[in-house]
């Protein structure tokens, strides 16, 4: 019984176990258990022996629903019990109904009908009580030596405990599902926020990839026309120029096929190649590109490549 009661983790099922158990070990006809919260007490289950007292037991178990008790005013023995921190023991009620008493204990014995021995056990943790136990028999009284209210004195203590190991696991696995779900959500969020960033650098690639694509299109047309003109035979000065034109419009079009190359890289379908360099043709053709402009502020520009033979 021990080793059940303490590897269970919900408090129904602790409550439920030490009801049955008290009526296996000892010959009461009824038990039930009761939770300290905020100064009153709830019931938290009932049981019988026997289905001859089923009625009793829920006519008991509603009157105490419909009537908690109250700690702090503790008029009634179960309310007692708790706030003194006792056992309260009747031999045999019976005896006794003629005495005054609370009116809700007297009220709670009638909805038993015939109750004869009564026993309220607190249930303790750290010392302190933090529910009851209460045994009723109907029939016959139950006399009870001090040896066995011991026994069930240090069994409702060990209850106790059994009670805070299950809070505490409670607590745990309330973290623990808290933390899954916390990391969850981040995964969540972070798969999002993934897809965004791919839609968007995917979005920013096509908008590249079309733009650029827009472009060449005049430039192909102007390259063409410019090359044209060039074979028609122009005019020395005209030739000059239309040869700028055309080494512009080329490096225009390098400059769109660089930005082409920005959405493959993004898209890991960037290919290297090695190709072979005019470098002399290079830079005269770039400084053909800005010798206007620098002739415009009068400056003379000119540029030569020398080639150096390594040692």
């Amino acid at each position: 019984f021990i080793t059940r009661i303490n590897n269970l983790t919900s408090h129904e099922l602790i409550f439920k176990l030490i009801t049955e158990e008290f009526l296996n070990q000892y010959p009461f006809d009824l038990a039930g258990s009761f939770t300290l919260k905020e100064e009153k007490l709830y019931i938290n289950n009932s049981v019988t022996r026997s289905q001859r007292f089923e009625e009793h037991r829920v006519a008991w178990e509603e009157f105490y629903r419909n009537n908690l008790p109250n700690t702090r005013r503790a008029v009634e023995a179960v309310s007692l019990a708790i706030k003194n921190n006792v056992n309260f023991y009747f031999n045999d009620v019976q005896a006794i109904m003629h005495i005054p008493m609370a009116p809700k204990d007297r009220d709670a014995l009638k909805a038993l009908k015939t109750p004869r021995t009564c026993l309220h056990v607190p249930i303790r943790k750290g010392g302190e009580p933090i529910g009851i136990v209460s045994l009723v028999s109907l029939e016959h009284p139950i006399p009870l030596t001090d040896e066995d209210i011991a026994f069930l004195e240090n069994l409702c203590s060990f209850i106790g405990t059994a009670i805070s190991n299950a809070e505490l696991y409670t607590t745990l696995r309330d973290t623990q599902e808290r933390l899954v779900q916390t990391e969850r959500k981040r995964a969540e969020a972070l798969q999002i926020a993934k897809e965004a960033a791919e839609a968007s650098a995917e979005a920013k690639s096509n908008f590249l990839a079309n733009m650029s694509h827009e472009i060449r299109t005049p430039m192909n047309a102007i390259v063409g026309l410019t090359r044209i003109v060039l074979k028609s035979g122009p005019e020395p000065q005209q030739r000059q120029h239309l040869k700028k034109i055309d080494t512009s419009a080329q490096s225009l079009l390098g400059i769109i096929n660089d930005i082409l190359d920005f959405s493959k890289i993004e898209a890991g379908k960037m290919d290297m190649e090695i190709i072979e360099v005019d470098l002399e043709r290079l830079l005269h053709d770039a400084g053909q590109l800005i010798a206007t402009k620098a002739r415009e502020k009068g400056i003379e520009f000119s540029s030569r490549a020398m080639l150096v033979k390594k040692k």
